[in-house]
């Protein structure tokens, strides 16, 4: 896949989905964007990004579901990046 896969309309679409996910599943997740992602989805002054930053919380529950997320929507597995080591807390 290609280095800039995530346009704004995808993002919307991924963070939608993503949505309708924890609401299935009757959970609640907490969800910040940081970087590129943020200037493709509020500012749109940038057209493409190849993941979103940002930390997610359950954590483990929200990788599981950005990955099922990423499966539907043929998106990478770590389109939502929150693997940096600034960003870690305990669950």
């Amino acid at each position: 896949m290609p280095c800039d896969v995530l346009d704004r309309s995808r993002l919307r679409k991924a963070l939608r989905r993503l949505g309708e996910l924890a609401v299935e599943e009757d959970i609640e997740l907490e969800l910040a964007l940081y970087g590129g992602a943020v200037f493709a989805l509020v500012h749109g002054s940038r057209g493409t990004t190849k993941d979103d930053d940002g930390v997610i919380r359950p954590a483990a529950i929200g990788r599981r579901l950005c990955r099922c997320v990423a499966a539907e929507q043929d998106l990478p597995e770590d389109w939502l990046n929150s693997d940096d080591a600034w960003f870690r807390h305990p669950d």
